[in-house]
């Protein structure tokens, strides 16, 4: 779809191929344990782990829709089964990496659990009983560590205590940190 105008877009058709020819330049781009996309040089102040993991996962935003919207590419598939599984596998030359306090990893949960929740055909279901349990674990982490930033104030930022702007960003982390917690707890314990 080169050279779309806004007004030819009419139906869910149109919106599936042009978001496909937004991604779909992505694809040599993943490694070969499709865990990582490697977009070049970035100004990102977060660890390569995060910066990889951060640009595997943003593609989900339109994929998810996609293919709960009865969408379909087999290359897409492909990636995103394959590199959750190197993602999250500590064993893996291609493991995200571990969590800390206030680590990118856990805004980029939200869109894996986002796949999860909306389109597991894709996501979820066809992961091992291994794959599963290795992303489970690894979305958990946000369990156990420390959200949000540092206030005008110095203190840590939390839905209760937001006072400016950078405040409200922590606020929300916490909320994708909650999105998160949900969809772990719907999948595990339901």
């Amino acid at each position: 779809m080169k050279g779309i105008r806004c007004g030819e877009l009419h139906t869910k058709k149109d919106f599936q191929e042009l978001m496909l020819s937004v991604l779909e330049p992505l694809k040599p781009h993943y490694s070969k344990g499709r865990a990582r996309l490697d977009l070049g040089v970035t100004a990102a102040h977060y660890d390569q782990g995060a910066v990889w993991m951060e640009a595997f996962s943003r593609p989900l935003w339109g994929l998810v829709p996609f293919w709960a919207g009865g969408g379909r590419d087999s290359g897409f598939e492909e990636i995103y089964q394959r590199g959750l599984s190197a993602g999250t596998d500590e064993n893996s030359p291609e493991y995200w990496g571990e969590c800390g306090s206030f680590d990118q990893r856990f805004v980029e949960m939200a869109a894996i659990s986002y796949g999860i929740l909306f389109a597991p055909q894709i996501v979820w279901d066809p992961l091992s009983e291994t794959e599963k349990e290795n992303l489970s674990r690894y979305l958990n982490k946000i369990n156990a560590a420390q959200i949000g930033c540092r206030g005008k104030t110095g203190q840590i930022a939390d839905d209760s205590t937001a006072q400016s702007k950078q405040d409200i960003i922590s606020v929300k982390m916490i909320l994708y940190q909650r999105f998160v917690q949900f969809i772990y707890g719907f999948y595990i314990f339901a």
